[in-house]
């Protein structure tokens, strides 16, 4: 089950910019209730309309969920592509990927 926050529809996942559209539909595939979650709709719309924004959006989790994945089986190159790309997100800068890191054995020992 996915961790909930109290008194929000926000939810913590591991998905993240850099995950593939492949990633996505593995993560979404390996627990059911993932394929019924509406709080993955917005963003399941958002790639959706990045794979086809032709289409109207479908409001069913499970719906959007297998568009996708339809659309990565006809066109398989696809699977490869990142969020982060698909949905127009800036990569995060240097500047922000150093705070994130971990300091290494050699910088605790010298500090």
């Amino acid at each position: 089950m996915i961790p909930e926050n109290r008194g929000s529809d926000r939810f913590e996942s591991p998905i993240a910019p850099e995950w593939t559209l492949l990633d996505l539909c593995e993560w979404i595939g390996a627990d059911d209730g993932r394929c019924h979650d509406p709080r993955l709709n917005a963003l399941l719309a958002a790639v959706e309309r990045a794979l086809a924004p032709e289409r109207t959006g479908a409001v069913s989790t499970v719906v959007l969920v297998r568009s996708i994945a339809a659309r990565l089986v006809a066109e398989p190159h696809l699977g490869g592509l990142r969020l982060g790309s698909a949905l127009d997100v800036p990569a995060p800068s240097a500047r922000e990927v150093d705070r994130t890191r971990v300091p290494s054995d050699r910088a605790t020992i010298a500090a």
